[in-house]
């Protein structure tokens, strides 16, 4: 693994550890220099990293691990991945306040019934 890689895997780990950049971009350029992948990191082995994808629509979707022998460029903290995770997280938010509202709902229904 280059010094590169090596570094990057430890300051990648101690960010989104720290959450200072929530979301990171995995380029694998020698593969497809026209793909990236963008996503939480999940987990780090000595040979791989997980991440946890976002697509373009904010949506989570499925894990994915990569080698990091196929990783040649890791980006963070740039806007677009900004955006997408404020976009993800006022989601995120929504859909607890309606599960809140729901819950709130359900009992005051029982409640009622119960009288």
């Amino acid at each position: 693994m280059s010094s590169f890689l090596s570094s990057a895997r430890s300051t990648v780990s101690q960010w989104t550890a720290n959450e200072q950049f929530p979301l990171v971009t995995i380029h694998r350029e020698s593969m497809d220099d026209s793909v990236c992948y963008i996503g939480k990191v999940a987990k780090f082995t000595p040979k791989t990293v997980t991440l946890d994808k976002i697509d373009p629509a904010a949506e989570w979707n499925e894990s994915t691990r990569y080698n990091l022998k196929d990783i040649t460029r890791v980006d963070f903290g740039g806007g677009y991945e900004n955006a997408l995770w404020e976009v993800s997280e006022d989601e995120r938010k929504k859909r607890e306040q309606v599960r809140r509202r729901q819950a709130v709902g359900h009992r005051s229904r029982r409640g009622i019934e119960n009288e």
